[in-house]
């Protein structure tokens, strides 16, 4: 069976993490990484409650790499204000949405 391995990626687990926050080189050179190790596409969280930090900066990192990339919200629907986390969500996306669609991570 053929497939297409993608991650899915959010300030805590990103190949561009805290311990290299400082390097540049190396923030590119992991996301590379994760490119050659055969990852195709990544989703990267925009929003949960608040923008996702870095997230320009990992989408541009993703893209450099060579990933397909794709916005994701984490929405709390227990929550009383869904449209201004849906409101949230797009202006974090901005006018870079990626190659692949938005999702929901339910």
């Amino acid at each position: 069976m053929d497939f297409v391995t993608g991650i899915d990626v959010y300030s805590l687990n990103s190949p561009d993490d805290t311990t290299n926050a400082t390097d540049p080189n190396m923030k590119a050179a992991n996301w590379k990484a994760v490119y050659d190790y055969g990852v195709r596409f990544a989703y990267i969280k925009a929003s949960e409650y608040r923008a996702d930090a870095g997230f320009t900066e990992r989408m541009q990192l993703a893209k450099n790499a060579g990933l397909l990339r794709g916005a994701y919200i984490l929405p709390h629907f227990e929550l009383d204000n869904i449209a201004d986390q849906v409101s949230l969500f797009i202006q974090t996306v901005g006018s870079d949405q990626g190659e692949l669609p938005p999702a929901l991570d339910l």
